[in-house]
């Protein structure tokens, strides 16, 4: 799906900003939201806060941290969303261009960012990892994991 939609039930009341680092929400993937307010009472009003479409599929969960979302699209693009407002901060070109032929569709990013000190890291379809600055979007490394040809990265980053 390329829209994706953010739901929650309001302001927290608390002042904290949500966070979730990266998939699983920590190392241990415990998936543990910390003091989520949504219960078996509240789940009823969960509603959508905002919408945004990516320029392709999206099938990792959002990074979150600082007021800012982060989501990967098979478009190969690492996007920065405003927390509050879905707005767009930036976005950032992997360039991966792998293509799935059976769906039909490229593989630029299938996996969640995961949020590490400064950085916002995401591998991609063609086997790198690259790190971004969560501030402006701007490279700060990346590295290929894979010397093999159609090598890919799949999963999410894990940082421990």
């Amino acid at each position: 799906m390329d829209m994706v939609t953010i739901v929650g039930i309001g302001d927290r009341g608390d002042g904290a900003e949500p966070s979730w680092s990266q998939y699983g929400n920590a190392p241990d993937g415990t998936r543990q939201a910390g003091s989520s307010r949504i219960t078996a009472a509240t789940v009823g009003g969960l509603r959508p806060l905002w919408r945004f479409s990516a320029g392709g599929p999206v099938t990792g969960t959002p990074a979150i941290a600082d007021g800012m979302v982060y989501i990967g699209s098979y478009d190969g693009t690492l996007y920065a969303l405003d927390a509050q407002t879905g707005q767009s901060r930036w976005e950032y070109a992997t360039r991966a261009d792998a293509f799935e032929r059976d769906m039909r569709v490229p593989l630029g990013i299938s996996g969640s960012a995961a949020i590490s000190g400064d950085n916002v890291i995401v591998g991609d379809a063609n086997a790198v990892l690259h790190a971004v600055d969560p501030e402006r979007g701007n490279v700060v490394w990346r590295t290929s994991v894979e010397a093999a040809p159609n090598g890919s990265i799949w999963s999410s980053p894990v940082v421990w």
